[in-house]
C-alpha cells in the first residue's frame, strides 16, 4: 500500500522519473494480483486434493464403526453414512475390528476432543492475529485517513528526515486499496480459518494434525514471503519511510485498550468450542462414542 500511495502522489505532483514510478506502480499491482491468484490456487488445491479425500476417508471409517458397534441399528444421514441409534451401543464389538482398524479409529482427532481443540485454538488464534491486523489497516486507511480531492495532497513531510506521512487519500485510491488489497485478505483469512479447522479435524493421524497446521500457516505468510523475495531495497525503504496516520494518536490506558486482546482470545475459544461440538461437518451427528472404548484398551 505504501508504495502505491507514494508513487501515485509523486506522479500527480509531477516528477522527472515518471517512467520509473509507473513501472514500480505496475510491479506493485502485478505482485498483488499474483498473490491473490496464488493464494486462491493453494486454497482450492488444499480443499480439493487434501481436505476432501481426508473427509471422505474419515467418514467411511466412522460409518463402518457405527454399523459394527450398534449391531446395524443405525440411521442414514443426508451424507449417506450411518449413525448408531442410542441404546444399542455395544463396547464389546470393538474387539471385532482388526488391530490396525482399532488403531486408526483411536487416532481420529474427534476421539481426542481436548487435543484437537487445543490445536484448533492455536490455529484460530494465528488467523485472528492476521484478521485483527487487516481490520486495523482497514480502519486506518479507509476511515481514519481523510478523503482529499487530489493525490497531490496525500503526503506531508514529518519531523524525521526522509519520512513522509499519508495525510489523505482520494476516493478512487481508497476503493483501489479496499478492493485489490484488503478485500482479498479478508476472504483469504476467513476461508483459511474454516478450511484449516476442517482439514485438521479430518486428519486421520494425531501426529499429523500439528504438522498440517504448520503447513497451513505457509499460505498465511505467503504475502510476507513474496515481499521479502521480490521487493527491491528501494521499495522497502519507501515502505519504512511512508507512515499512515494511526487510528488513535494518543491512546490512554483504559479498560477498552486492555480488553482488546482479551476479546480476540475469547472469540477464538468461543469459535473453537462451537466448531468442535456444533459446527463441524467432517463427521455430522458425531456420537462421541470412540474415546470411551479407546480409553479402555
Amino acid at each position: 500500500m505504501a508504495n502505491t500511495v507514494h508513487d501515485l502522489a509523486r506522479l500527480t505532483i509531477g516528477t522527472d522519473s515518471r517512467c520509473m514510478r509507473l513501472s514500480r506502480l505496475a510491479i506493485s499491482l502485478i505482485m498483488v494480483v499474483v498473490l491473490m491468484v496464488l493464494q486462491a490456487f493453494l486454497l482450492i488445491s488444499v480443499n480439493k486434493l487434501l481436505c476432501q479425500s481426508a473427509v471422505e476417508h474419515i467418514r467411511n471409517l466412522y460409518s463402518d464403526y457405527e454399523v459394527q458397534m450398534y449391531h446395524n441399528h443405525t440411521v442414514q444421514l443426508w451424507t449417506g453414512f450411518h449413525r448408531g441409534i442410542p441404546g444399542y451401543f455395544d463396547p464389546m464389538q470393538f474387539n471385532e475390528f482388526s488391530a490396525g482398524d482399532r488403531q486408526n479409529l483411536c487416532q481420529l482427532p474427534l476421539s481426542h476432543a481436548k487435543y484437537l481443540s487445543s490445536i484448533l485454538f492455536v490455529w484460530t488464534l494465528t488467523c485472528f492475529i492476521e484478521l485483527r491486523l487487516i481490520i486495523y489497516q482497514t480502519i486506518q486507511v479507509l476511515f481514519a485517513t481523510p478523503t482529499v480531492p487530489s493525490m497531490s495532497q496525500a503526503l506531508a513531510s514529518t519531523e524525521t528526515p526522509h519520512e513522509v506521512e499519508v495525510v489523505g487519500l482520494t476516493l478512487a485510491v481508497k476503493a483501489l486499496i479496499g478492493l485489490l488489497v484488503l478485500l482479498p485478505r479478508y476472504i483469504c483469512i476467513l476461508v483459511l480459518v474454516w478450511l484449516g479447522c476442517r482439514w485438521l479435524t479430518a486428519t486421520p493421524c494425531l501426529g499429523d494434525v500439528l504438522l498440517n497446521g504448520l503447513a497451513l500457516e505457509f499460505i498465511l505468510v505467503l504475502k510476507n514471503l513474496l515481499y521479502e523475495s521480490f521487493a527491491s531495497k528501494r521499495s522497502r525503504l519507501v515502505v519504512e519511510r511512508t507512515k499512515f496516520q494511526p487510528v488513535d494518536k494518543f491512546e490512554r490506558a483504559t479498560y477498552r485498550s486492555f480488553s482488546g486482546s482479551i476479546f480476540w482470545v475469547v472469540m477464538a475459544v468461543t469459535f473453537v468450542y462451537a466448531y468442535v461440538f456444533y459446527l463441524q461437518q467432517v463427521l455430522p451427528a458425531y456420537r462421541w462414542d470412540i474415546h470411551p472404548v479407546c480409553s479402555s484398551e
